[in-house]
């Protein structure tokens, strides 16, 4: 009976690790994925070769200050500017976050990307 008792124990606790192993190496991948995701957008954001938030603005206010632009216009830029700078930061604190929680998945620091 001790026999049958303690073989039954082994695989019980060969089953509880096999499904700890997949389980880990599901988080890792599902962290992994995310910081793909993230990176992948980053660079788009990086290279979309579209004019930074600031550059905007100051054209906004320069015209404003010539006169070739309302109040009402200068406002909107300024919204605008307001939104992309948050869009900016918001996709870079994502991905630092997503860089994170994959070296948090894999117990190990990642470097070189």
């Amino acid at each position: 009976g001790e026999v049958v008792s303690a073989s039954a124990a082994v695989q019980q606790q060969s089953l509880s690790v096999a499904l700890m192993e997949k389980q880990v190496a599901l988080e890792v991948r599902q962290a992994y994925d995310r910081y793909r995701l993230y990176r992948d957008q980053v660079d788009k954001f990086l290279k979309g070769g579209s004019q930074p938030p600031t550059q905007v603005l100051e054209v906004a206010q320069f015209s404003y200050a010539e006169g070739e632009m309302s109040l009402i216009e200068l406002l909107d830029g300024v919204r605008a500017y307001s939104e992309a700078f948050q869009t900016t930061y918001d996709l870079l604190l994502k991905y630092q976050l997503s860089l994170f929680e994959l070296e948090r998945a894999a117990a190990t620091p990642i470097t070189g990307f």
